[in-house]
């Protein structure tokens, strides 16, 4: 069912009890359910405009004067901001409980008194093309948000093939609770299904056209609770989204706000791919049928939300007017007594009855040119399922015949006159077409179907490229008139061309040139300065004055060419008046003498809704600029007062200025004619709410130039200051182009309004010289402003030694701003002190205080308990207030029920927040504290949270509540001045700045001492040093003294550090290096005569080697072969610089003969701890031990061949025993352990 309302006045007093429970109630259904239905009553036309835009308007009850509505949160939370009582109620969807469903089906015995689960649904669908593969064939246009899809029942004949006849679409469901079409639609396929052949009505339906058929445009919605019920059923799709509300709208996209849908764009993909000649969708609520227009209704309604006061009728008003007039009666005369009798007995306009903005009907007939109608079917929503075949009784002969309805009229083919090929040929009737009602033929065959009421029409048939032909066609209510096939013959090229604008009072200037030709196939554009294009339609940019000639040469479609010239086309010059549109937000200045100022829509187009835009003309030298209003179409406001939309003119360069009038204009006021300012700048400001616009505004402005001298006169920020800065503003008359002034500091500027710091305390008098052309204006205001600045930050010069950053810190009392100049200059740090970068020579900085100290003020209403009550409406409110001067909103004062975590928020005029603070507030009355900087500004918000549980005055209050100057509470979020909402007691403060003079501080860069150890030393071991340097202040050494000089023997380096008389420091460092005396010593590993020798010497880097039989080597680590037995001393020596050590071992050297005679000899046990027996079988005669040292310990004779020898007297050790005879002897080695 549609769901908008543009503006009814219902002129009664009424109160619907809204307790808690109401706020409860609908948060419950909009958490769960993702929208709410309710009734209201309401008597203001703003406040019923508003919320058509943002809520579902439902049914109107005009016997009780209710409104019934559906939200989503969005909507719903809009509408609790007009504190309008309310009662929740319980949605369709939740009003059955256990409908009957049925999750599987025979068709051969269907009764067609239950709901099929969403499978089921499915499995028909697709069912009807298993069962009927020549008539029917199943297309699934896409998914929804869920994923369920939506299925279309494609019928024909010869479905498979595209033949040349009419299609239609029968859709239902769009809003998912209103199941009744859902049913009837299902059973329309399947009567045109199994009724073929045998039913007559039913077969030449099938046989001569295409029909297509969505039973369940929104399955989301109807299976909200899940697949296996309709119990819960929802009107919004599962994004929460009312789908009818989802449509692009005649004027502007998105008219409900939200994104396109999915189910939305795949409706409209389709109509805008695939022409259909008629269709209708079916509704519930109320029974009745629709017909277009939507969105305009047919007579002037003022303050429509969303058509900007344009009305209209169809152009095919009296044959829609017949179409339900007859499915009315089908209806009527197969049902009870009451059936089908809603609204104007059972058919209505659309918009008359109320207006829908973004419909699918308004869609389908506007941008699709399909003929749309709307069915409300069923005032149950969704009726239980024994009662739909008594609804099948009542609709099917209506559907049907509506059907039927696409075969009447005129029809026919176009063509080519040459090769006779289809042609995409357009077919307006004449003096009878509008808002795109006419219709376009359908290739491949070219064919057309015009559904049109009785009567004669002249009718024009026209194709790119080919010459139109008109024909005067008469044709009969339920007649099939095929017309002859129209042949067109190709036409000729014919050039012609337009531009946006022509006239420019400056470059560069852009020009979009307009292609108006006819049949053509190729474009060649001069621009008359050099430039060429071959688009359809370009944008050229000029960039020096001047005349320019514009030519275009066509190509023909069908050969053929043709040139158009047009002389001086584009103008640029000085003298042009200016043409200028004002932008969507935010502001613009404009400085020509005279042009043409439209609202942000331009020339043809309407103003934005939702926006605050300015431009400011100022122009030098001009005396006064005058403003005349040509054209004025601004929203009428409630009453007398433009409190809607306006336009303001102020007297100056912003909106600071004075109000000119003291008014604001809109249609209410009308059209102010001749505005004038008294000085050279005026500014214009357009205001705009979220509801209706209207056709802007014209305006032509002229500056008017002095023929006498200026007037010289200004006035400034402020006489005494002690921040030391005076803004000065130019009030002189007369057109000053030049000003000359003189602060009395002996400084000047030449800057009309300048600004000017004052560094020095005293009293100045300051004058301005105005100038034009015909001569200067002088004016001198003595001892006019007055000076004076705190003492500067206290702070002592600083030294530095070196090269190097310092820190200079200072004392003051407030923040310290350091600057690197004594006037102006760069601002360097904020902070107590001053890190310097690295200086090199002496350099002065600057530093001043800038002392802020705080006014407190209280402002608004106090908390009366017996006033008011606690506000808990999950709802947004808050207090508007205008700010005349910055300020700080340091805390209010507040009364709670139950402590909580609560938002409050600082937002400007369009609701944007500033600032916010989410607080935890104790139960009762406390004070929270906020620290909001409040900016300058109309119209601030100070808001509450959603369900606040805080305290609301309901009487008593008194707006104002203002300090003067400074600040004003004027009203509130409602609008009802009884209100006043939580925050009591404002407490408020501003601050006042000082700024000291500047006080310079030197930073000194001092010379540093030399200081030189000179080079490193080395000594001995066992030898010492003296380091000493040169006369200093004072001698810090690493080892701690403190004098000279300093006696060293130890390897280290040693540093010094000196002063000077500036106390600047130096330092050095010598390395004292004490080197070792040489250690030698070695190891051997003897292999017979050939011995290894391992240096172990430390501290060394030469060394040599004495092998004790004569030979000697300087190798570190030597290999020797003695040439004979025997035993050898070995002696190395080491040396380094400090000098030399020796180490020497004795030897013993075997031969090979020894070797041999090893096998007559045994010396046993070996190793032995007290006696070594010699066991020889060969002729030795004594022997010998001596120690490892060479000494000979033991000698005596052999007397036997076994030989006892005690050694227990002899140290443990390794020892030699020698065996001679008169001719040899033999070496052995043994342990005694």
């Amino acid at each position: 069912m549609k769901h908008y309302f543009i503006s009814i006045l219902l002129s009664f007093a009424f109160f619907i009890s809204t307790t808690a429970q109401q706020p409860e109630r609908a948060n419950e259904y909009l958490t769960t359910k993702g929208e709410v239905y309710f009734k209201f009553k309401v008597e203001n036309v703003k406040t019923l405009k508003a919320l058509s835009l943002k809520i579902s308007i439902d049914k109107i009850d005009y016997e009780n004067k209710e409104i019934y509505a559906y939200a989503n949160q969005k909507g719903f939370d809009f509408f609790e901001g007009f504190d309008i009582p309310y009662e929740v109620l319980v949605p369709a969807g939740d009003l059955i409980k256990n409908p009957a469903m049925f999750s599987s089906f025979d068709r051969a015995t269907m009764a067609w008194d239950s709901y099929p689960t969403y499978e089921a649904y499915e499995a028909m669908m697709y069912q009807y093309e298993i069962d009927y593969p020549g008539l029917c064939r199943i297309e699934e246009i896409g998914t929804t948000v869920e994923g369920r899809k939506i299925l279309f029942a494609v019928i024909s004949d010869n479905v498979s093939v595209n033949e040349a006849e009419p299609r239609f679409m029968y859709t239902s469901t769009m809003h998912g609770d209103e199941t009744t079409g859902w049913i009837m639609m299902l059973r329309l396929i399947d009567y045109l299904l199994s009724n073929y052949g045998t039913n007559t009505q039913a077969t030449n339906i099938v046989d001569n056209t295409e029909l297509w058929i969505n039973p369940l445009e929104n399955p989301d919605g109807t299976y909200a609770s899940g697949n296996s019920t309709v119990s819960g059923a929802t009107r919004y799709n599962a994004n929460g989204v009312d789908l009818n509300r989802n449509f692009k709208n005649q004027a502007y996209d998105h008219p409900d706000g939200e994104a396109w849908q999915p189910e939305s764009i795949l409706m409209m993909n389709l109509v805008d791919s695939i022409h259909f000649v008629m269709s209708a969708n079916s509704h519930g609520g109320i029974e009745l049928a629709n017909y277009p227009w939507d969105t305009w209704t047919t007579h002037f309604i003022s303050g429509n939300p969303s058509t900007n006061g344009y009305y209209t009728t169809h152009a095919d008003q009296d044959w829609w007017i017949d179409l339900a007039s007859e499915f009315r009666d089908y209806a009527q005369a197969n049902s009870p007594v009451g059936y089908f009798t809603g609204e104007n007995d059972g058919i209505t306009h659309g918009a008359d009855w109320y207006v829908v903005t973004g419909s699918r009907q308004d869609y389908y007939n506007y941008f699709g040119r399909c003929r749309e109608m709307t069915y409300e079917v069923s005032e149950t929503k969704l009726p239980a399922g024994s009662n739909l075949p008594s609804y099948w009784n009542y609709l099917y002969q209506g559907y049907l015949a509506y059907i039927e309805q696409v075969q009447y009229g005129f029809r026919g083919i176009v063509v080519d006159s040459l090769t006779l090929q289809p042609l995409y040929a357009n077919i307006f009737i004449n003096n009878h077409d509008s808002d795109q009602t006419d219709i376009y033929t359908e290739l491949p065959f070219g064919d057309y179907y015009r559904p049109i009421k009785a009567g004669t029409y002249s009718v024009t048939y026209d194709a790119n490229g080919y010459l139109s032909k008109t024909f005067d066609i008469t044709v009969a209510d339920y007649q099939t008139l095929i017309f002859d096939t129209v042949k067109l013959a190709p036409a000729m090229p014919s050039a012609q061309f337009s531009a946006d604008f022509t006239e420019f009072c400056s470059a560069p200037s852009t020009v979009n040139f307009i292609n108006q030709s006819v049949d053509a196939s190729s474009f060649y554009w001069t621009f008359g300065d050099g430039g060429t294009s071959t688009l359809e339609n370009p944008s050229h940019t000029y960039y020096n004055p001047g005349f320019y000639t514009v030519q275009l040469i066509i190509q023909g479609v069908f050969g053929g060419s043709d040139t158009i010239s047009k002389t001086n086309f584009i103008n640029i010059d000085a003298s042009n008046p200016c043409s200028y549109d004002m932008p969507t937000s935010g502001t613009q200045t404009l400085t020509e003498c005279g042009g043409f100022l439209y609202d942000d829509g331009g020339v043809s187009g309407v103003y934005s809704v939702s926006t605050t835009s300015s431009t400011t003309i100022s122009v030098t030298g001009a005396s006064f600029i005058t403003v005349n209003v040509l054209d004025l179409d601004i929203e009428a406001g409630s009453g007398g007062s433009c409190d809607y939309d306006y336009i303001a003119f102020y007297d100056g360069l912003d909106n600071a200025s004075p109000l000119i009038n003291g008014t604001h204009y809109c249609n209410t006021t009308g059209n102010p004619g001749t505005i004038i300012s008294t000085g050279s700048s005026i500014t214009i400001e357009l205001y705009s709410d979220e509801n209706t616009t209207g056709a802007g505004f014209e305006i032509q402005w002229n500056c008017n130039y002095p023929t006498a001298p200026p007037v010289a006169d200004f006035t400034t920020s402020v006489t005494e200051s002690c921040l030391g800065v005076v803004q000065f503003y130019d009030l002189s008359t007369n057109g000053a182009t030049s000003w000359e002034w003189n602060f009395g500091d002996g400084n000047t500027s030449n800057l009309q309004n300048p600004t000017h710091t004052y560094a020095t305390n005293g009293i100045y008098t300051v004058s301005l010289t105005a100038t034009n052309i015909y001569g200067d204006g002088v004016i001198s205001y003595s001892d006019l402003i007055t000076i004076n600045r705190p003492a500067g930050p206290s702070i002592t010069p600083q030294n530095i030694c070196g090269v190097k950053s310092t820190t200079i810190n200072a004392n003051g009392q407030g923040t310290l701003y350091w600057y690197d100049e004594s006037n102006g200059g760069n601002l360097l740090n904020i902070g107590d002190s001053y890190a310097t970068p690295i200086i090199s020579e002496n350099t002065t900085y600057y530093v001043e205080d800038y002392i802020e100290t705080s006014t407190y003020y209280n402002v608004g209403e106090q908390i009366v308990l017996a006033n008011g009550s606690i506000f808990i409406n999950s709802n947004v409110h808050y207090l508007e207030f205008d700010a005349y001067e910055e300020f700080k909103l340091n805390s209010v004062l507040v009364n709670a029920d139950g402590e909580g975590e609560r938002k409050i928020s600082l937002r400007n005029s369009s609701g944007i927040e500033i600032q916010s603070i989410s607080v935890n507030i104790p139960d009762g009355e406390s004070r929270v504290t906020l620290n909001f900087d409040v900016p300058i500004g109309t119209n601030l918000q100070l808001a509450g949270p959603v369900s606040p549980y805080l305290f609301r005055s309901s009487t008593g209050t008194s707006y104002p509540y203002e300090i003067s100057g400074i600040m004003s509470i004027t009203n509130n979020s409602a609008g009802n001045l009884s209100y006043y909402y939580y925050f009591y007691d404002w407490e408020i403060s501003q601050t006042t700045s000082c700024m000291s003079e500047r006080t310079p501080v030197t930073v000194s860069v001092l010379d540093l001492p030399t200081l030189d150890l000179g080079s490193n030393i080395e000594v001995c071991e066992g030898e010492s040093s003296v380091i000493s340097t040169g006369v200093y202040n004072t001698y810090n050494w690493s080892t701690g003294a403190t004098s000279s000089s300093i006696n060293v023997s130890t390897s280290d380096t040693y540093s010094l550090t000196v002063t000077d008389n500036n106390n600047c420091e130096a330092s050095d460092d010598v390395l004292f290096t004490v080197n070792p005396l040489p250690l030698a010593s070695f190891s051997q590993v003897e292999n017979g005569s050939e011995i290894t020798f391992t240096n172990l010497s430390s501290n060394a880097n030469t060394y040599t080697w004495n092998f004790g039989d004569g030979t000697f080597s300087n190798e570190a680590n030597p290999v020797h072969t003695y040439a004979s037995t025997n035993s050898f001393t070995v002696e190395l020596t080491a040396e380094n610089s400090c000098g030399t050590d020796n180490s020497s071992t004795t030897i013993i050297v075997l031969s090979n003969n020894d070797l041999s005679e090893n096998n007559l000899v045994n010396i046993y046990p070996n190793p032995t701890n007290s006696n070594l027996y010699i066991e020889t079988t060969d002729d030795y005669s004594s022997f010998e031990i001596s120690d490892i040292s060479g000494k000979i310990i033991l000698s005596e004779n052999i007397i036997s061949s076994i030989t006892k020898v005690d050694l227990t007297k002899y140290s443990k050790g390794m020892y030699f025993i020698k065996l001679s005879s008169n001719n040899k002897f033999l070496l052995k080695r043994f342990i005694l352990d």
